[in-house]
């Protein structure tokens, strides 16, 4: 009976852990000097970019492509908060109802100059801000992303 308890309160315990950590973002949390990672595995490409991001808009950037041809970027990125709802399916009425702000990053980036625009659907932000990972696609294939900041972070970033 008292390991029944014990697991009990551990598994209901573990919803509130898992949202620990995942604080609201803002769009001032991108704004800064990235290293951009894109990765087509379908159409065997890389490209890794030096971007430079405020408010939103990809300010200036400069890729290279694992063949070694260089060009530049443009584009914009967006946060879009998400509620989501933990209840009991099949309840009438959930017994508990848990809403949190989960931060979801969505964007584009164009590159003119090879004819290719990267539609990013589903990124996350690190705790510390210092990374940006998910998925997106290359108008044809599922990309992988990574954008890591390659300098601190700008003034006024905290909310």
């Amino acid at each position: 009976m008292k390991y029944s308890l014990l697991l009990a309160t551990a598994l209901f315990a573990l919803p509130a852990a898992a949202s620990e950590g995942h604080d609201r973002c803002s769009l001032r949390d991108t704004n800064g000097s990235w290293v951009y990672y894109s990765f087509a595995p379908q159409d065997n490409y890389t490209i890794t970019c030096s971007l430079q991001i405020a408010s939103g808009t990809i300010t200036s950037g400069s890729c290279v492509q694992s063949g070694g041809q260089s060009f530049s970027a443009s584009g914009s990125i967006s946060i879009a908060t998400v509620m989501t709802h933990s209840q009991n399916r099949h309840m009438q009425k959930p017994l508990k109802k848990v809403d949190r702000g989960a931060c979801s990053i969505t964007g584009t980036i164009t590159y003119a100059d090879i004819n290719l625009t990267e539609t990013l659907t589903n990124l996350t932000i690190t705790h510390d801000r210092d990374e940006i990972a998910g998925v997106g696609t290359n108008s044809f294939n599922l990309i992988s992303v990574t954008f890591v900041r390659s300098g601190g972070h700008d003034e006024g970033d905290d909310d």
